[in-house]
């Protein structure tokens, strides 16, 4: 399985770039370009732990022990949010899967039930997915973490803008987005926000885009 995966991964066609190859197959029903698709839950968490820098990369021999009568205590009497789960900073692969307590990071984003044998999972773009990223405080630790290392290098707004677009959307931002970046950056601070506050707006911003959560 795993060398049939390589094979379909590394080949021309599953690489191909979701811009159109031509007019006449507006549905690529010819799969002459990739179809453009969300990153799976997983994907989405993970890259927001290892681009804050907060990823944890320790060896355990369980992640689930330090949770105590919380990984297997009934529905009664377990607490309703299960908060230790959603403290975890592991990949997502390493992460305990308790029935009736998945972490709102994988929740919301289609992890499958894990009361059911699911063959394909949903793919949806719900409002509840951008109201997360906008309001969620594992979101919020998570930008104010990168960008407090983003201005400990001390560089000037627009070096911090360029470091901060190739770290969360891979590439190199355009004259306009720089200039937006630098007004939103004057704008929050006028409001009385320090700079490191105002990085971290535009950082939650910039995860909460589509750029971030789709693969082009």
């Amino acid at each position: 399985m795993k060398s049939i995966i390589r094979e379909l991964v590394l080949s021309r066609t599953y690489q191909q770039s979701v811009v159109p190859a031509s007019e006449d197959d507006p549905n690529n029903l010819r799969l002459r370009g990739q179809n453009r698709r969300p990153l799976p839950a997983e994907t989405i968490r993970d890259s927001l732990l290892m681009i804050s820098g907060q990823l944890d990369f320790a060896r355990r021999n369980s992640v689930v022990q330090q949770l105590g009568m919380y990984a297997i205590a009934t529905s009664g009497a377990r607490h309703v949010s299960l908060s230790q789960t959603g403290e975890l900073r592991q990949r997502s692969i390493y992460l305990p899967v308790i029935r009736g307590a998945v972490p709102p990071s994988l929740a919301v984003f289609d992890f499958p039930n894990p009361d059911l044998v699911t063959g394909r999972r949903d793919m949806t773009t719900v409002p509840a997915q951008a109201l997360f990223l906008m309001n969620s405080a594992f979101v919020r630790q998570l930008s104010e973490a990168l960008s407090e290392d983003l201005t400990e290098s001390a560089g000037t707004d627009s070096e911090i803008l360029r470091q901060l677009f190739q770290r969360v959307l891979v590439r190199d931002p355009d004259a306009e987005e720089i200039q937006a970046g630098l007004q939103w950056i004057a704008e929050v601070m006028a409001e009385g926000r320090t700079r490191k506050e105002a990085i971290a707006l535009l950082v939650q911003v910039m995860f909460s885009s589509a750029e971030f959560r789709f693969v082009d």
